[in-house]
């Protein structure tokens, strides 16, 4: 059994609510049937105001690669 991360990115409009899309992509993350979970799952949102202004959501699991 190896251990890997790995990092999945969201993107959402502005006028979403923060609150709505953390638990939306922390559901999406732990019902992962990959998922390790002894180990914790970062969930970082930053956000960009370059043309347009959006929320950025980085998704850091660690998964259970059960390949031999």
């Amino acid at each position: 059994m190896l251990l890997k991360v790995f990092y999945s990115l969201f993107i959402f409009t502005s006028d979403w609510d923060v609150t709505v899309i953390r638990k939306i992509v922390e559901e999406v993350a732990v019902t992962s049937r990959y998922l390790n979970i002894d180990r914790l799952v970062n969930i970082m949102i930053f956000y960009h105001f370059d043309d347009h202004s959006v929320i950025k959501v980085v998704v850091k699991a660690y998964v259970l690669d059960l390949r031999n």
